[in-house]
């Protein structure tokens, strides 16, 4: 195995997020960042963003 397999393979922390304004997103690269100093891998991958009709709440009962 070359070293870039073994790297590929080595267990990691997934951090996933979704922002929608950045803030979210700054916590997310410093929860990698402890995760980094701790003395393991961190990998940071965000969401698509989320639609429209989904992002605000529909009533349970239409109306």
């Amino acid at each position: 195995m070359t070293s870039t397999q073994d790297n590929l393979n080595a267990p990691y922390v997934l951090v996933l997020y979704y922002s929608g304004h950045g803030t979210t997103k700054e916590l997310a690269y410093l929860i990698a960042q402890g995760i980094t100093e701790a003395g393991m891998r961190a990998r940071i991958r965000t969401v698509p963003t989320v639609a429209p009709e989904t992002a605000v709440a529909k009533p349970a009962i239409p109306e």
